[in-house]
């Protein structure tokens, strides 16, 4: 018999074969006959109790139950819980086509390696639930930021989490940032153009500040970041919104 297959242990199912055969005698018996410390056996005997495959009669001596009750109880018991663990390992196989195809949204496109402040973003991105902010400084975007920073925030808008981005009237006249900054538009990001003379900057959840000058710091003071935040918002409200301009160029990967 294997009663280990229905969750009991080793020595449970070893003393229940030995009172099967052996019925109406007191417990301690079976320490001698089994060769075992009685520690070992009070263990496996409680478990057989709870279970109902034996019981204790009132001069403490063992009778086995009906097996033919006992175990099929025990056997449907399993069983039930067994189907429900394969319906949530089902459950994961139906989720594998949804993953595959974010799996391959990009196929076919090496993603570049993350550095520098890209790299530190990629990492506390995965903390980002709710919102992001970025300022980025006055000039056009670097091919090298972009290409770094789209997959990330791809990840996040794909995520529902919101982003917010304020970048200067620069970005918006060149071609390769105007295309960059309007695949993040369709996306959902919400992005604004205000020359702000200021390091990037990155809020993720009012809780978490990046500023990404000569040094990449963190910050996670709440006044630090709130201060970060309450300037935000102010360029936020005076910042023009905007638009991408037709380009006939393939999307930036």
């Amino acid at each position: 018999m294997n009663l280990v297959a229905l969750g009991l242990q080793p020595e449970t199912d070893t003393l229940y074969e030995d009172l099967l055969a052996h019925p109406g005698l007191p417990p301690e018996d079976a320490v001698e006959r089994l060769g075992w410390e009685l520690s070992v056996l009070d263990h496996a005997l409680v478990e057989l109790l709870d279970h109902g495959l034996v019981v204790l009669t009132d001069d403490r001596r063992t009778v086995p139950t009906d097996p033919a009750v006992a175990l099929e109880l025990l056997v449907a018991q399993r069983t039930s819980e067994l189907a429900r663990r394969v319906a949530l390992v089902d459950s994961v196989r139906s989720a594998i086509p949804a993953l595959h195809r974010i799996w391959s949204y990009d196929r076919g496109h090496r993603r570049p390696a993350v550095t520098g402040p890209g790299k530190r973003f990629d990492r506390y991105s995965y903390l980002a639930y709710r919102e992001v902010l970025v300022i980025h400084p006055p000039g056009p975007l670097t091919r090298g930021h972009m290409a770094a920073a789209l997959p990330v925030h791809r990840r996040l808008l794909r995520r529902g989490v919101s982003l917010r981005k304020i970048v200067a009237p620069e970005a918006h006249a060149d071609p390769d940032s105007n295309r960059y900054l309007g695949e993040l538009a369709a996306l959902g990001a919400d992005i604004r153009l205000h020359r702000v003379v200021t390091p990037h900057t990155l809020l993720i959840d009012g809780a978490i500040a990046l500023i990404c000058g000569d040094q990449v710091s963190t910050s996670r003071a709440k006044n630090r970041v709130q201060a970060l935040t309450d300037e935000f918002e102010r360029f936020w409200h005076i910042a023009e919104p905007f638009a991408a301009t037709a380009d006939k160029s393939p999307p930036l990967r």
